[in-house]
């Protein structure tokens, strides 16, 4: 099981792409926590392991919680 914990804002590697790239994923919307930005998630997120296993591509995903 693998719990996400907050927002990850884009990398500096992203600039090979074009000057502003950050900004396109990671917009004051996505900033100010609107899960329903269409740009949410596009940066990434951190997380942590609750339970070890294996996951597989096709597995199953549960939204338990949508604290933000």
């Amino acid at each position: 099981m693998i719990e996400f914990t907050k927002l990850r804002q884009p990398c500096d590697t992203l600039s090979v792409y074009g000057p502003g790239i950050q900004s396109a994923v990671y917009d004051a919307r996505v900033k100010a926590g609107d899960a329903l930005s269409p740009r949410w998630g596009l940066g990434g997120f951190y997380a942590s392991v609750v339970q070890p296993g294996v996951v597989r591509a096709g597995d199953p995903i549960s939204l338990l919680d949508m604290a933000v």
